[in-house]
């Protein structure tokens, strides 16, 4: 069910999809400018019909959500213990603070430039929207990790999940703990391919190549990543 309210006079309003958000949980809500392009996501878990027709609390979302929401990209990794069930842990804490727009399929992948002989990855995208900062995000981000039993230093052994930050919007971002976009997601197959299959029109910010066409430039290496049979 589709519920719209334009306000009377605002610059943006919001337009509500029940039922249909990726995690199963309320619903996805679009903000828009008069000129109908989307300038952000709330998610959205209730709404009250008010006496004049409206959904006056959905509305409340989009003014706020208007100034403040960035659009995600983040990449997910795991190849230790029950790997689906690690995606789905991971994307249920990460609704906490993130507004989850859509998700790649699960992919699996043989394990990339790596010292010792691992199992394979799934490996998926995500894209969503959140008030976070990058470095809020980052903190976050770790957080789940941790939840859900990495270890510190796991750098390149296996793991339980990892969670990446692909693109924050169109920000550059370089920081002593986090550089954004991902120094290394155009050299890797196992983010570009869950990423293009949800974005493969959105541009690389330094590079200025669309998602697709990095994937492209990847030939040589796109046959070590292949669609899961599981699904999220």
């Amino acid at each position: 069910m589709e519920e719209k309210d334009r306000g009377s006079g605002g610059e943006s309003y919001v337009e509500v999809t029940f039922g249909r958000s990726p995690t199963g949980r309320g619903g996805v809500a679009r903000v828009f400018s008069r000129k109908r392009r989307v300038t952000g996501y709330a998610q959205v878990t209730s709404s009250k019909k008010e006496n004049d027709g409206r959904y006056g609390r959905c509305f409340l979302l989009a003014a706020r959500y208007h100034a403040f929401v960035e659009t995600i990209y983040l990449g997910l990794g795991t190849n230790l213990g029950d790997r689906l069930g690690n995606l789905r842990a991971a994307v249920d804490k990460l609704a906490e603070k993130v507004a989850i727009v859509s998700l790649s399929d699960v992919f699996e992948s043989e394990p990339h430039r790596v010292g010792e002989i691992q199992s394979r990855y799934y490996n998926m995208a995500l894209r969503g929207a959140t008030e976070l900062a990058p470095l809020e995000l980052l903190a976050f981000l770790k957080s789940i990790e941790k939840d859900l039993g990495r270890e510190p230093d796991s750098h390149n052994m296996p793991r339980p999940i990892d969670i990446d930050i692909l693109l924050y919007g169109n920000a550059v971002h370089e920081s002593p703990e986090l550089s954004i976009p991902h120094p290394r997601m155009h050299e890797r197959a196992f983010v570009l391919v869950p990423l293009s299959q949800i974005a493969p029109l959105i541009a690389h910010p330094t590079f200025n190549i669309v998602i697709a066409e990095l994937e492209d430039q990847l030939e040589d290496s796109l046959t070590l990543v292949w669609l899961a049979d599981e699904r999220l």
